[in-house]
């Protein structure tokens, strides 16, 4: 699913007022599906406080959603990480 393609007015209206890293951070999981916090500072390069303020935006006017891991029989998994992917 590609937003920017899309172009829905309410969502483009929203997306033009956010900053910069929060656009990024939209673009980042438009091609690359649900990350976590560690992948998107990975990839993005940028600071740890930039990306939490721009999750938060993000989350907050329901852009992006915050997923715990799927746990797939009795393996094990780190439930502490949570996957960020979009909601759009």
């Amino acid at each position: 699913m590609n937003i920017f393609a899309e172009r829905h007015d309410d969502y483009y209206s929203i997306i033009l007022n956010l900053p910069p890293s929060a656009k990024f951070i939209i673009y980042i999981l438009d091609q690359r599906g649900k990350l976590n916090r560690k992948e998107i500072e990975k990839i993005t390069l940028l600071p740890k406080r930039t990306i939490g303020y721009a999750l938060k935006k993000l989350l907050k006017i329901g852009l992006v959603s915050k997923r715990e891991p799927e746990r797939v029989g009795r393996s094990r998994v780190d439930l502490r990480k949570k996957y960020y992917e979009l909601s759009v």
